[in-house]
Order: C-alpha cells, then sequence, then structure tokens
C-alpha cells in the first residue's frame, strides 16, 4: 500500500537468475539511436520526496524499517524552512531523499518553496536524479534539445559536485536532477548547492 507519509510504494525484487539482469530469453534489444549527450546520463542517483514537516520522521523510520537503509545526514535551510535528510545503503547505491519544512506549512507567504510544493500536489516523489559525465556539455545539448531548467548549473569541480534542476514535466509533475560528482568527493550534497535547488522550486 502507499505511505501515507509520503505517498510512495516501495517494490522488492528476489533475483531468479542473474542478479540486475531483467532481461528474459523472450525478450528484443530495441534498435535506438541515443545521441551522444544521452549515453552520458547513467544510473539513477537518488529520489527525492517532499513529506509534511509533521510527518518527516515518521516517513525516514517507516523507509528505514522496510529496507535496511540507514540515516545518514540532513542539511538545514534556514531561510527556506526546509531540510533535507537522506537515507543511504552505502555510498555507491541510490539514495532515497526526505525534504520537508523545518515547520509545518502556515501560508502561501511564510513557510518557503517545500511546504508549499507539499500544500499544492501533496507529499509524493518530487524529483529523480541521475548520475551525469560531462554534465555541463550534455545540460547545454539537453538546452538545445528544448529542455528547460529551473536554475544553472550550481557548484563546481572544486566544491566536489555540480547539479541543475529541469522544469517538472507536465503529465507527472516530477523534476529531473542531474548531477556529477567529480574525483574523490565522498560527500553527497553541500549547503550551497542544497539552497539554491531548494530555491528554484519556488519558480514551479
Amino acid at each position: 500500500m502507499p505511505s501515507k507519509y509520503t505517498g510512495n510504494s516501495l517494490g522488492f525484487i528476489e533475483w531468479k537468475g542473474e542478479k540486475g539482469v531483467y532481461s528474459s530469453p523472450e525478450s528484443r534489444r530495441l534498435d535506438w539511436n541515443r545521441s551522444s549527450h544521452s549515453r552520458n546520463i547513467r544510473w539513477l542517483d537518488h529520489a527525492a520526496t517532499r513529506v509534511r514537516a509533521q510527518d518527516r520522521d515518521p516517513a525516514i523510520l517507516e523507509f528505514m524499517r522496510l529496507t535496511n537503509y540507514d540515516f545518514d545526514f540532513s542539511i538545514y535551510v534556514k531561510s527556506l524552512n526546509s531540510i533535507t535528510n537522506v537515507a543511504r545503503l552505502s555510498s555507491s547505491d541510490f539514495a532515497m531523499v526526505f525534504t520537508s519544512g523545518i515547520t509545518p506549512f502556515v501560508s502561501q507567504l511564510a513557510s518557503g518553496p517545500t511546504e508549499k510544493f507539499i500544500k499544492n500536489f501533496g507529499p509524493r516523489v518530487h524529483h529523480i536524479a541521475f548520475q551525469t559525465e560531462e554534465i555541463d556539455a550534455t545540460v547545454e545539448a539537453l538546452k538545445q534539445d528544448e529542455m528547460k531548467f529551473l536554475l544553472d548549473l550550481v557548484g563546481s569541480p572544486e566544491e566536489g559536485l555540480k547539479q541543475i534542476f529541469s522544469l517538472p514535466s507536465k503529465n507527472t509533475l516530477l523534476v529531473l536532477e542531474y548531477i556529477h560528482r567529480y574525483g574523490d568527493f565522498d560527500g553527497f550534497f553541500t549547503k550551497s548547492n542544497v539552497t539554491s535547488l531548494t530555491a528554484a522550486t519556488a519558480k514551479q
């Protein structure tokens, strides 16, 4: 059943064959002519769910009970009444992110973009993020393909990562994030990037 805190359902797989292989003997390969920049968009890095401030802890604890993930860290952006929480399995696995207001919704003027999103659309996945190589060139190519973004790329190789948010899909409301972590960067986010990305969601 969908979670009453996040609206998400979790799916579990027991691999009968080779782990990670979804094809069957009847499967056939699609002859897709992928563009060079689309090949830079790799694996699913994380998904970020917006939850109500009062449901933040129950949502995280529920997810941890249903999986073997552990709580990792939080980033507070007090000026935007927002807190981003990360649950991780390991540094190389898909992560689950929970973002809420630090305090519950009060009004459209006072509550910040995170709680306003939840007020308008309910608790739900806000964005899914893909690890992206050659992110500068890839984003420029996506713009040439008429993809629109909520902001310019934020971050730098010196800071350890670069990120960007697309405009939300008209069909799903989902935002796509493209993210690149450089070299031996062992963090997950930086506070400056989280602040910029959160502020940009006010444009939705």
